[in-house]
C-alpha cells in the first residue's frame, strides 16, 4: 500500500509522511527528489524543483511530474510519498492517484502556511509586491483539487510537530483499518 501526503508547501508532508514512514516501518520517498533525480541525471546538472520549473517552464515540468508517476505506478511496495505541491493540479496525475494509493491532505490555515513560506524565504511563484495576497490566491485555486484527490483530509492548526504527527499517524491508521 501507498499513503500519499498532499497540500501546499511547508504544509508538514515530508516531516509527518516520514514520522508516519517511521511508525508503521515503510520507505519514504518525496516526489520533488525523484523529479531532480530524474531531470539532473538526464542534464548531467544539480538543479533544485525551482530551478528545473525556471527552466523548463510549466509544460516541461508537468511532463516530468507524469513521468514520477508513472515511476512510482510501476512499484507497489508498502511505502509513504510526499507529493509536490503542484502535482494535484496535474489532470494527468489526479487520474492516476487513485491507483497509486491513499490519499491525504494536510490542510493548514493560509496564515499559518504563509508565515512558514516567508520564514523560509519567498518562492518564485509569490509576488514580492504582494507575497500574502498572492499565496492566497495560489492556495485557494490549489485546495479545490487537494480537495478533490483527497481520500482523508485533516486539518491541522498551528500545533507542536509531535502533537500534529500523532494525529496524523492516528487518523490514518483509523481510516485505512477501516477501509480494509
Amino acid at each position: 500500500m501507498t499513503v500519499i501526503f498532499i497540500g501546499m508547501k511547508h504544509c508538514g508532508k515530508s516531516t509527518h509522511g516520514k514520522a508516519f514512514a517511521a511508525a508503521v516501518g515503510w520507505d519514504f520517498l518525496d516526489t520533488d527528489d525523484m523529479l531532480c533525480d530524474i531531470y539532473n541525471r538526464r542534464n548531467s546538472c544539480r538543479l533544485n524543483v525551482r530551478e528545473i520549473f525556471n527552466r523548463i517552464g510549466e509544460e516541461g515540468f508537468r511532463e516530468l511530474e507524469e513521468e514520477v508517476m508513472a515511476a512510482l505506478l510501476t512499484q507497489q511496495d508498502d511505502r509513504v510519498v510526499s507529493m509536490g505541491g503542484r502535482m494535484p493540479v496535474n489532470e494527468a496525475v489526479q487520474e492516476q492517484m487513485r491507483q497509486l494509493g491513499f490519499t491525504v491532505f494536510l490542510k493548514l490555515p493560509v496564515a499559518v502556511l504563509f508565515e512558514r513560506v516567508r520564514r523560509r524565504g519567498l518562492p518564485s511563484f509569490v509576488d514580492p509586491a504582494r507575497p500574502l495576497e498572492s499565496f492566497t490566491e495560489l492556495y485557494l485555486r490549489r485546495e479545490p483539487y487537494y480537495e478533490k484527490c483527497a481520500d482523508l483530509v485533516i486539518e491541522l492548526e498551528n500545533m507542536p510537530r509531535e502533537q500534529a504527527s500523532e494525529i496524523i499517524i492516528k487518523r490514518i491508521r483509523e481510516n485505512i483499518d477501516h477501509a480494509r
